[in-house]
Order: structure tokens, then C-alpha cells, then sequence
């Protein structure tokens, strides 16, 4: 089972993809003398030689978007660029002494709460080594190092700008373990709030614990509460709910059960208005989306009328859904009762094929701004709509 939105950036959460980039390349060295809140250039190195590796969008014209050389073991360019215009115009908000990879410089990840507000993830992959955590408010002018990670490669997420947790996932095999660490002072402390280690010692898994079968990813919308998106093998994923910030789960059904042939996943946290609410899926070459008018208690699938493909699926409300494949864009505004589609023609070129055979990943902040992305195999193409998807304009990120 492969999820086609592949690197799935999420609107109504803070953009928390982990980027695990050359760590277990990087030895652990102190920091250079460029620190974190201090004044140095941020052009040591812009030798367009970098790959775009991920892209957050915040709200209709904020784009936080993160390069870096992918062949080079050291020395090769990194950088963090800012846009708030659509594109028009970027800002390099590298920290001071991360524009530059190697030693204990390497960027892990970014995670933007705000176009404003961002957490920056850098250091070495070894066991022994700890993660520094690097905040701005200011949209990147300065930087402040405001702690350390729980534990290496835990993946950081903010709901606020004091709380958020940090998510360790042990994959053994196509099942998962989980320890989530929360913090409510902006990442300076951390606790452990969810632990199922013990749980897959003693093979019981209790009311408010999380099985250990199939990969998961945590996602929360806010400090109470989060969802475990299920990927399995084989058999019909899971979908659990927390109201407590991770301390209990609780499994919400979802029906008619998909076919257990291609395994399935649950590819992008659910949106909520009210009670009403939506959740992509996918299993094999087939995506849906999940609906609920309880709250989340329960789902029933909603099928595009389009044949079994592989979509990837954008819910931008729980009414307007944008389904993305290859030259098409499908789309319903109120929660699949009707539809509507874009195709690559002569007279409305909407994607052009030669960016790849696979499904793009697409994500929509409203009815006609959009961004949408390709995997080249070394980093992502960009690009972006003003008109709801008829038309898309390549864009450039410096640095790439």
C-alpha cells in the first residue's frame, strides 16, 4: 500500500512533516560560532544545486518551504524560504550557521505554526545526540534555540505556541509503537503523555491504548485533541481519536469496510465544522472520503464518480474536496452530491503530463488558491492555481 499524497501537507494543522535528511550521516559536533539569534549571512552557500523537499501553506498566499543538496554528505546548501505573496516574492529565513550542511548542522525538519510563527529541528542522528529545537515569532528575522527534543527523530508538532507534543514511531515490520512526549512551554520541557511499549511487552492492549498492528501517524488539531491514522498491509485501517492530548485513545469506526486485498491508510487528518466532518482514504488503486455528522464517532464512505484511481485527496472543508490525478482535478463543493472535473485538453491545460506518471500531491486553502507538487525522485516540482485548478503556474524556489 503506497499513500499518493506523498508528502500530504495538512491545512488546519501545523505543517509537522519530519524531514530525516542525511542524520544518519551527521557526527555530532558543536554548533559554529553563527548561533541561532545572532546577525551572519544567510547566503554562505545559494548555488541553485538544491532540491525542494517540502512545502506548508498557510492560509491563501503563506508558503514555508524547505531545500537542500541531496547528493552532498557535507558542505552542500540547506535553506528555509518564506513566501506570503503566492510566490511573487520569497525571503531566506535560513537560521545563522544552518545554511550549510555537515557535522552537527544538518536541518531535520521545519514545522510552522503561523506566517509567523516556526520551529526549526537540527543536529545529528546518532543515538546519543539531542536534537536542538530553534522558534521564531517573526517570520524567521531571529532565531532562538528554546530546548532539545524528548529523544532523537521524534517528530515535533505545534497547535499553539506553547503546546505541542513530539511523536517516536518504533516500525518493526508493518506494526508500530508509539511514544508521544507533550510540551506547554513551546518545546524548553517535555513529558511523556502516551507510552504503548509495555503494552507490546505484555501483549494486553487495555481500553485507551493503541494496537500494535500497522503504521500510524499521530496528528493533532488541538492540545486536547489528535488523531492515529492507520496504514495496513492488509485489512481495513483504523482511525483512533483522543480527547485527552494523547493520554487515551479511542477507535472511531469507519463503514462499509474496504477490501483487505491492497491494504488501506487513512492519508490526511479529519476536518471538522460542528459535528460535520471528512477524512481521505485510500486502499490500493482506490481513494474516498470518509464522512461523519456525529462529531467523529462514526464514518460512512462517499466514492468520486470517476473509476478507481489512486487520487490524491485534498478535504479542504467537510463539504469541498479536491481529488488530484495525474492531468485531472475532480471536485465537490457539497460533500459529493455533485461533482465537477479539470483535464489537461487544448483548451484548459491544468497539469502537463510530462511531470510523471504518478498522482500529484495537491493541497487547496480555499475554493481557488491552491499549490501542488511532483515527486522528480530528488525533491518536488511547485506549482500553483489562483482559479480553483483550471489553470497552474510552475514556480521557482530560490536556492533549487
Amino acid at each position: 500500500m503506497r499513500n499518493p499524497c506523498r508528502y500530504a501537507p495538512r491545512r488546519h494543522l501545523p505543517r509537522a512533516v519530519a524531514l530525516i535528511l542525511g542524520a544518519a550521516l551527521a557526527s555530532v559536533v558543536g554548533l559554529a560560532s553563527g548561533a541561532a539569534g545572532e546577525s551572519s549571512s544567510r547566503d554562505q552557500l545559494r548555488a541553485g544545486d538544491q532540491s525542494l523537499l517540502g512545502i506548508w501553506p498557510i492560509g491563501d498566499d503563506t508558503l514555508w518551504a524547505f531545500t537542500q543538496d541531496v547528493t552532498a554528505l557535507k558542505g552542500g546548501g540547506q535553506g528555509v524560504e518564506l513566501t506570503t505573496d503566492g510566490a511573487r516574492s520569497w525571503t531566506n529565513v535560513t537560521p545563522p550557521g544552518l545554511s550549510v550542511t555537515g557535522g552537527n548542522h544538518w536541518i531535520i525538519g521545519i514545522y510552522p505554526l503561523s506566517a509567523t510563527k516556526a520551529w526549526v529541528v537540527y543536529g545529528g542522528g546518532g543515538i546519543r545526540s539531542r536534537q536542538s529545537l530553534l522558534y521564531t515569532g517573526d517570520a524567521g528575522h531571529v532565531w532562538t534555540k528554546v530546548g532539545v527534543l524528548p529523544i532523537t527523530n521524534c517528530v515535533p508538532q505545534f497547535v499553539t505556541r506553547r503546546d505541542g507534543t513530539c511523536t517516536s514511531y518504533g516500525a518493526a515490520l508493518g506494526s508500530m509503537v508509539l511514544d508521544i512526549y507533550r510540551t506547554s512551554n513551546g518545546g524548553a520541557s517535555w513529558h511523556t503523555i502516551f507510552d504503548n511499549w509495555p503494552d507490546v511487552t505484555s501483549g494486553r492492549f487495555p481500553a485507551g491504548s493503541l494496537p500494535f498492528g500497522c503504521d500510524k501517524r499521530v496528528q493533532f488539531t488541538s492540545a486536547t485533541r489528535g488523531w492515529a491514522l492507520f496504514l495496513c498491509n492488509g485489512g481495513m485501517a483504523s482511525l483512533y481519536e483522543t480527547t485527552d492530548g494523547g493520554a487515551t485513545w479511542t477507535d472511531r469506526p469507519a463503514t462499509p469496510p474496504m477490501p483487505s486485498r491492497y491494504g488501506s491508510e487513512f492519508t490526511r487528518a479529519p476536518v471538522f465544522s460542528g459535528p460535520r466532518g471528512a477524512v481521505a482514504f485510500a486502499t490500493g488503486n482506490e481513494s474516498l472520503v470518509y464522512v461523519t455528522d456525529n462529531g467523529g464517532h462514526s464514518f460512512t464512505a462517499v466514492y468520486p464518480p470517476e473509476r478507481a484511481r489512486a487520487w490524491c485527496v485534498d478535504v479542504v472543508t467537510p463539504l469541498q474536496w479536491r481529488f488530484a490525478y495525474r492531468n485531472m482535478i475532480l471536485a465537490t463543493n457539497d460533500g459529493g452530491k455533485s461533482w465537477f472535473a479539470f483535464t489537461d485538453d487544448a483548451r484548459k491545460p491544468v497539469v502537463l503530463d510530462r511531470y510523471g506518471p504518478d498522482a500529484p500531491d495537491v493541497t487547496f486553502a480555499n475554493n481557488r488558491q491552491g499549490w501542488l507538487t511532483w515527486d522528480e525522485g530528488n525533491g518536488f516540482l511547485l506549482m500553483r492555481t489562483t482559479d480553483g485548478g483550471r489553470e497552474w503556474k510552475l514556480l521557482e524556489v530560490p536556492g533549487t
